[in-house]
């Protein structure tokens, strides 16, 4: 029996009932590099990092992007990509601790973790992950298409706080700049770099992988969202 979730084209929005569509967790995002996410519909307020302490000033250099922003299209252009997937795994095995010790030290990526935990019946129940600011990026790039699917639920992409990634800066050149990261503000598509500590300025919104089993053929250029138990919806 497959697990449950299914991707739901918008055509099938008016049909649904409340109980339904309150099952609906994301809408689907296909990445420049073709692979598609669920961007997660909810979002919080809360720091990269916890307080300045020891944990936050580590470099995580694996963690860091270079990008440029084009003079001639004031778009960016990156030369790296960890991949946000990977971040929080890499962030545990820097500090050499398990998950479980390190989420309340990073709250955002402790939300992540958290986040499919009312889905417990489908295999997004967990994997959710922070994205990179290059996963961000393409959002913010295909952001049109992604609010056309969110204004089916009533929903909107945070506009009135940056949007943290997982990614570390490289362009302060303070003392510290070590101790930022790199935030995306949906509205301008601007990249800022700011403290990890700082909780009460940026927001997170939290990503899903899709895998090839999870997937049937589908047009992405369309609305689609993503349910986590409508099994008779699959389309």
């Amino acid at each position: 029996e497959a697990q449950a979730g299914a991707l739901l084209s918008y055509i099938y929005i008016n049909g649904l009932t409340e109980d339904e569509l309150s099952s609906i967790v994301g809408v689907v995002l296909v990445k420049n590099s073709g692979l598609p996410v669920v961007v997660g519909l909810k979002s919080k307020t809360g720091a990269w990092a916890g307080t300045l302490t020891d944990e936050n000033t580590i470099g995580f250099k694996n963690l860091k992007v270079d990008y440029v922003l084009s003079e001639n299209d004031n778009s960016y252009s990156f030369n790296y990509d960890f991949g946000g997937e990977k971040s929080w795994e890499y962030i545990c095995d820097v500090e050499n601790e398990d998950t479980e010790n390190l989420e309340n030290d990073y709250p955002i990526f402790g939300y992540a973790n958290k986040y499919g935990t009312d889905f417990a019946d489908s295999f997004l129940n967990k994997g959710w992950y922070i994205p990179s600011i290059v996963e961000l990026y393409d959002l913010y790039n295909n952001k049109a298409i992604i609010q056309s699917s969110l204004d089916l639920l009533n929903v909107s992409l945070p506009s009135d706080k940056g949007i943290w990634s997982s990614s570390v800066g490289l362009k302060s050149t303070n003392y510290n700049s070590h101790c930022k990261s790199l935030v995306l503000d949906l509205n301008t598509g601007k990249i800022s770099e700011y403290y990890r500590y700082e909780s009460y300025t940026h927001k997170a919104l939290v990503f899903y992988p899709l895998y090839s089993e999870q997937l049937i053929t589908y047009d992405y250029k369309s609305p689609v969202m993503i349910n986590y138990n409508l099994k008779n919806l699959n389309v």
